[in-house]
């Protein structure tokens, strides 16, 4: 019998580009990883069926199967470059698969630790994106030191999320200048582990649409028709809303009159 690893997506509620310290959450969005060892020392990756160069995948292969060959197939509803923790998803799915597969035992919390150091080896993200890592593998949401690759709060989460994928391109991440103003966001953090999400966000949202020059409208047009939790996610272009049931379809509607593609899903509850 095959076993399949999983990867979800993240939103996020304080980027950690700027202290090192973030806030995300788990998204219902996955990505699947399947593998098939061979003989041939040869390791293929298909990603939604293109086959692919991935060399982070290939060292995860090697450095748990040594040199044998194998076919990964990875399915992903997961929008990449979106700001949506893609990259640790994918991560986390094909680690999980490989320990299902070859009947190896790791800790999650180590499994999220590989999958941060591999992204800052292969230089997928400036922190580590632990954060992201963590809640893509255990769902809920939490915040976390990525820079200590340390857990610091994790807690449930119940909402549906509406997001829009804006047409614009990913902007260019000056890792210096954030790191200047982490005063800022370090205020977003306290407010994060003091239970003020809306403020959490509002606050990270408006520095790093200024800085990263992403447009605010989108998430002004929700917090006038008093939408308190929305933010840009991770490093954009996409934008998140948490909100009730109730209220996906006005919010859905309010979105329309911006261009890009909207997605409906919902929260992940600690796996």
């Amino acid at each position: 019998m095959k076993k399949y690893g999983i990867g979800y997506a993240s939103g996020t509620v304080v980027n950690a580009l700027a202290t090192g310290k973030g806030c995300a959450f788990a998204l219902n969005l996955t990505t699947i990883c399947e593998i098939d060892f061979n003989t041939e020392g040869v390791i293929e990756t298909y990603i939604n069926g293109k086959r692919t160069d991935c060399k982070i995948c290939n060292a995860i292969i090697e450095s748990f199967s040594g040199n044998t060959g194998a076919r990964i197939q990875i399915i992903s509803d997961i929008p990449v470059k979106s700001g949506l923790g893609s990259s640790s998803a994918i991560v986390n799915s094909l680690i999980t698969s490989l320990c299902w597969n070859l009947n190896c035992s790791m800790k999650p919390e180590d499994v999220v630790k590989l999958n941060a150091r591999l992204s800052l080896e292969y230089g997928i993200s400036y922190t580590g994106a632990y954060d992201d890592a963590f809640v893509s593998l255990l769902g809920g949401i939490a915040i976390t030191d990525n820079l200590k690759m340390k857990t610091l709060m994790h807690w449930e989460i119940d909402y549906q999320c509406v997001i829009l994928i804006p047409p614009w391109e990913k902007q260019k991440v000056s890792y210096n200048a954030i790191r200047k103003h982490g005063k800022i966001i370090e205020k977003a953090i306290k407010h994060a582990q003091a239970g003020n999400i809306p403020e959490a966000m509002k606050i990270n949202t408006d520095f790093f649409c200024r800085i990263l020059g992403y447009p605010t409208e989108p998430v002004e047009m929700l917090r006038e028709k008093g939408f308190e939790l929305v933010n840009l996610s991770g490093n954009g272009p996409a934008y998140i809303c948490l909100c009730d049931e109730e209220n996906v379809d006005e919010i859905i509607n309010i979105w329309k009159n911006v261009p890009g593609r909207i997605i409906r899903t919902q929260t992940v509850g600690i796996q």
